[in-house]
Order: structure tokens, then C-alpha cells, then sequence
């Protein structure tokens, strides 16, 4: 039993000395970093606001957000516009086919 007791001890110690040194040589892995474009595409879009494609043609699309650049046939969206809907829709409780746009925000241009 006694022997038993050691081997175990020395187990132990090899165990806390291994965790030392990878504690040493290994670097703790640091925080994901999440890369997100600016610009998303009408299929991210549709999944990011929870709706079916054609929901998003039809009640979405060039109503309540506006396409911001248009490759080929594919329009291309603001991020933070997207995400600031799908708030504004959780806020509202309102379905995207009755939600209304919001009012275009002017700019005062100030003369120098």
C-alpha cells in the first residue's frame, strides 16, 4: 500500500511540474477576433433578420433598407443598417410588412 502511495506521489508531481512547463512554453489562446464586413449580401441579410428570401424582396428591399452598392445583380447592404432593423423590428413587435420606414434623416449643411 505504502508503495502504491509513492507511485501515486510521484505521478503527482510529474502531473504539476509537466503543467509548469506547458504553463511556460504554450500561451494561453487569446480571445477570438471576429472579422465582419461592412458591406452584406441579400442572402446574409435575409438569415441575419430572420425571414425567408421572399419576405425580404418583397416587404424589406428598397423600403425599409436601402442598398448601399450593387455588384453584377447582387445588391449589398450596411451591416449596422441590417442589425439596427432587426432591433427596431424586436422593439416594435411588428412583422417587416407592417413596420414603416423611417424618415430620411436630412443633413444641415452649416455654411463657413
Amino acid at each position: 500500500m505504502k508503495q502504491i502511495h509513492e507511485l501515486l506521489e510521484k505521478i503527482y508531481e510529474e502531473n504539476r511540474r509537466a503543467a509548469q512547463l506547458l504553463e511556460i512554453y504554450i500561451r494561453p489562446a487569446g480571445k477570438e477576433v471576429r472579422m465582419e464586413p461592412e458591406h452584406v449580401d441579400v442572402a446574409w441579410a435575409h438569415r441575419e433578420l430572420h425571414i425567408g428570401r421572399t419576405t425580404f424582396f418583397v416587404h424589406v428591399k428598397g423600403r425599409l433598407l436601402k442598398a448601399v452598392d450593387r455588384q453584377g445583380n447582387s445588391d449589398y447592404f450596411n451591416l449596422q443598417e441590417v442589425r439596427n432593423l432587426y432591433r427596431r423590428h424586436l422593439e416594435e413587435r411588428k412583422s417587416y410588412r407592417h413596420m414603416q420606414p423611417l424618415p430620411a434623416v436630412e443633413e444641415t449643411k452649416k455654411s463657413a
